[in-house]
């Protein structure tokens, strides 16, 4: 049976210019909460907030401006490390 990967979890927040990393094993949700909050997918239940604000209040530029993502496997042009 099937189990929301966010039952019983009413927030979660990360901090400004911080790093937020989500680990789990495969099939368990990650991409899925990642898109819902990004705004691609519909939440199926409850809401997703960003400073404040539904993400379904905020255009596509707004959401940008206020997360970034990057897809497992994405090559940047520039390198990322951790200092």
């Amino acid at each position: 049976m099937a189990q929301n990967l966010l039952d019983g979890i009413s927030t979660l927040r990360s901090e400004p210019a911080r790093w937020c990393g989500l680990l789990g094993p495969n099939g368990s949700g990650k991409t899925t909460l990642f898109k819902t909050i990004l705004g691609l997918l519909p939440a199926q239940g409850g809401e997703v907030l960003v400073d404040g604000v539904t993400m379904a209040q905020l255009t596509r530029p707004e959401i940008a401006r206020r997360v970034a993502y990057v897809p497992p496997g994405a090559r940047g042009a520039f390198s990322i490390s951790r200092g």
